[in-house]
């Protein structure tokens, strides 16, 4: 098990005996199952489909082939790059 599990498990033992029912309350409302994440294909797809099943994302677009990312132009547009602009505004 990960270290992150493990410590996850630890600060869990130590809640509060509500804090904890409410956390495992949340864990099942959100706790994906096993056919929908194989039925997505990999956890990145799965994650898409919850986004736009609730409403975060209107679309999932395909990832641009090859060809489409080689014709692709990008807009030019005048001013300060942002890079710029954020390195000023943190001085």
């Amino acid at each position: 098990m990960s270290p992150n599990v493990e410590r996850v498990k630890k600060t869990i033992q130590r809640l509060p005996p509500g804090e904890v029912i409410e956390l495992f309350t949340w864990f099942e409302e959100y706790r994906p199952s096993v056919a929908s994440i194989q039925s997505a294909g990999d956890t990145g797809a799965f994650l898409l489909k919850r986004l736009l099943d609730r409403g975060l994302i209107s679309e999932i677009t395909t990832p641009m082939t090859d060809e489409e990312d080689d014709e692709f132009e990008a807009i030019e547009i005048g001013g300060e790059p942002l890079s710029q602009m954020i390195l000023r505004e943190r001085r």
